[in-house]
């Protein structure tokens, strides 16, 4: 049997792996896939060592040598429970600067939340941090349970919504858009 290894971050898992997962089955019924949390900084070993196939994932500067190619662009949502002060009104730069926010350091790195620190910064603000995590998946859940708010893509944001007590509403901050290969 075939064997296929991908290392990726479970934002990206969350939203691309039921497709894959069910579209490998029908075309290759025997062959199996292992995924892996994806870690920038064993990436290219893992490459090298011929440990995984495929990386999918935020890579804004993957190592030369690989081939990298964009998979799907995506916007910014911001993410917050049906109880949330922002669930009431149009939201605001103003009012995401004043919100708490969740630090998610997925994959081993902050480079999401180096993403938001500079779109605030860019706001004339900086974010106030109410607590950090290190999983999108487990940021979904404290945010349905709290008032705090999460900046997450938008794809991942919407899976999010339709499965949790959570809504995805657009980023009003000026961020650069992820793109994800």
């Amino acid at each position: 049997a075939t064997r296929f290894s991908i290392a990726l971050m479970d934002s990206v898992a969350t939203v691309l792996l039921p497709g894959l997962v069910r579209q490998l089955a029908q075309a290759a019924p025997q062959a199996t896939l292992a995924c892996r949390a994806s870690n920038h900084e064993l990436l290219q070993s893992w490459f090298d060592d011929g440990d995984i196939h495929l990386g999918i994932g935020y890579h804004p500067r993957p190592p030369g040598h690989l081939h990298a190619r964009i998979v799907f662009a995506d916007s910014w949502a911001l993410l917050i429970g049906h109880a949330h002060p922002l669930a009431r009104g149009r939201v605001s730069v103003g009012k995401v600067l004043q919100s708490p926010l969740l630090k998610i350091s997925a994959a081993a790195s902050d480079v999401y939340w180096d993403l938001i620190v500079a779109g605030m910064a860019a706001a004339g603000g900086a974010p106030r941090l109410g607590a950090s995590v290190p999983s999108f998946l487990v940021a979904a859940h404290i945010v349905a349970e709290t008032e705090l708010a999460a900046i997450v893509p938008m794809r991942l944001a919407r899976s999010f919504a339709a499965r949790l007590p959570v809504r995805a509403l657009p980023c009003p901050l000026a961020m650069t858009p992820p793109s994800f290969g």
